[in-house]
């Protein structure tokens, strides 16, 4: 972003007492000044003029579209000895049940409740709480990369950090075994 934004500013029509703010060439006038619905009004108007602002300054993109610019970006990033490691397989198993319910969603518009529904899916599937929270933050960090090369707003970003992991004992989700210790027989039967 090259130059800052002027957030037009909140004001006083003279003639009637109204409080109005000038918004892309139009009036819109807020009601009496000073008082906490005309500064409501405001803020809400000003919110929407930014968000739309800050829309003109990204490119438009789909999940699907974005999904394909990350596993390029995955399979030279995620690299051991020239090789990619199975970073790159998991985010692409993270992502296939995502891009079956938002291939065409417009990435401005995925926020945390579909991030949700997205889980709530994976959840439905049968996998762990462990697995489930790997995926949905494959997912976020897809569009954290998405806002490191400008693809798309922060706000989006922003929005699905919001989103908090399974907590154990808190979800449907079943918890994984855990690690167990090797079973003394085979420990033996290696080193015989």
């Amino acid at each position: 972003m090259s130059r800052k934004l002027r957030v037009p500013k909140y004001g006083k029509h003279k003639g009637t007492g109204q409080a109005r703010v000038l918004i892309d060439g139009e009036h819109h006038y807020l009601g009496p000044y000073d008082s906490a619905e005309s500064k409501r009004r405001y803020k809400e108007l000003v919110d929407r003029w930014q968000q739309r602002q800050q829309a003109r300054l990204f490119p438009s993109m789909t999940l699907g579209q974005l999904a394909l610019l990350h596993m390029e970006h995955a399979a030279t990033y995620y690299q051991k000895d020239g090789r990619p490691t199975s970073e790159v397989a998991s985010i692409r198993t993270a992502l296939k049940p995502l891009l079956q319910g938002y291939r065409a969603e417009d990435v401005a518009d995925f926020g945390p409740v579909k991030l949700k529904a997205y889980r709530n899916r994976l959840v439905g599937t049968g996998l762990s709480r462990y697995s489930v929270n790997k995926y949905v933050g494959r997912v976020v960090r897809m569009v954290r990369w998405a806002v490191s090369e400008e693809y798309c707003a922060p706000t989006v970003l922003t929005a699905l950090e919001s989103v908090q992991g399974l907590q154990k004992g808190r979800t449907k989700a079943r918890e994984s075994e855990g690690v167990k210790p090797v079973d003394p027989d085979h420990v033996a039967a290696l080193v015989s």
